[in-house]
């Protein structure tokens, strides 16, 4: 019997076939990659300096192996994850000039009603202004606008991809996956960023 082309497969069959790989979790965090995407998951549980950092580490690792702006990403922050302290601050930071060269887009989702998501989309925002990154960044309410932002770059980097379709079931796969784990409260306020 033939193998069913991907277009003809449905959304459960393509991520059995093809899923996100999970690459590093602990309690607080994951991280999943995805032929040229890489999906950081933040938790409501508060993260340590070392988690932030082995974080950051599986991201570079996927940014080595697909190059140098090749790299997509979309993180996925719980809607009740808290600010970081100082010393996983200041991790996250010393990272950036080393990820940073592998981006070609990042998109941040993080879901919510209400003013209080608004104003953390806002501050994620602004602080995306204030890097001046040569890539470009957004932040969504909801996984199917973030999805049908980044799929375009896709092509970009010279990752296949189906349609808009796909990645949206992709970041929906990590975040199932990081339910399950539970490292995301299973609300529906979840946030990719």
């Amino acid at each position: 019997m033939p193998i069913p082309a991907l277009d003809d497969v449905d959304y459960v069959a393509a991520m059995a076939l093809d899923p996100p790989v999970i690459v590093y979790a602990d309690e607080a965090c994951m991280v999943a990659t995805w032929r040229s995407m890489v999906f950081p998951v933040m938790g409501y549980r508060t993260s340590t300096a070392v988690a932030a950092t082995t974080q950051a580490r599986a991201i570079e690792t996927h940014g080595r192996s697909v190059g140098r702006g090749k790299l997509l990403e979309v993180s996925i922050v719980d809607a009740q994850t808290g600010i970081p302290d100082s010393e996983v601050r200041a991790a996250m930071d010393a990272m950036v000039p080393v990820v940073a060269p592998y981006y070609a887009a990042v998109g941040a989702i993080f879901e919510g009603d209400g003013f209080r998501s608004a104003m953390i989309r806002g501050v994620i925002a602004s602080f995306q202004l204030l890097s001046r990154s040569k890539y470009p960044q957004r932040v969504f309410s909801n996984v199917a606008d973030c999805g049908n932002w980044i799929a375009p770059y896709a092509s970009d980097v010279g990752m296949r991809l189906r349609d808009a379709n796909e990645m949206i079931d992709a970041i929906s796969a990590v975040r199932a996956e990081a339910e399950a784990r539970g490292i995301l409260s299973t609300t529906r306020q979840a946030v990719a960023v």
